[in-house]
């Protein structure tokens, strides 16, 4: 599942399953996951889980989307990220982890 936390602690979860995507922003019309804070973009982030492995597209957010190296994504790209590890929207300020996925072969998903 995505989890959003607040200093370490889970305060919200929502189900993500194996072959699943939850776009998490600030616009009911535009995100699964609604995150009603002024920092985070409508659509501010695709979190997709496919083949055990969670990956992450940033959707042109305005303060970025930051991975386990607290760099900013590239907005646009598909990028592998570690099950269990948070993931920050708007800098440090809002943090996000998916808790464990079904285990198979690791690869990029396929879009469409």
């Amino acid at each position: 599942c995505l989890e959003r936390l607040h200093a370490g602690v889970v305060v919200a979860a929502w189900p993500l399953r194996e072959a699943a995507e939850a776009t998490v922003g600030r616009d009911p019309a535009a995100a699964d996951v609604v995150v009603p804070d002024a920092r985070v973009s409508r659509a501010h982030v695709t979190v997709r889980v496919a083949h055990g492995t969670v990956w992450l597209e940033d959707a042109g957010s305005m303060n970025g989307t930051y991975g386990a190296s607290r760099q900013r994504l590239v907005s646009g790209e598909v990028t592998a990220h570690p099950v269990g590890e948070p993931f920050h929207l708007a800098h440090a300020g809002l943090a996000f982890r998916v808790a464990a996925v079904p285990t198979t072969e690791a690869r990029s998903p396929a879009r469409g």
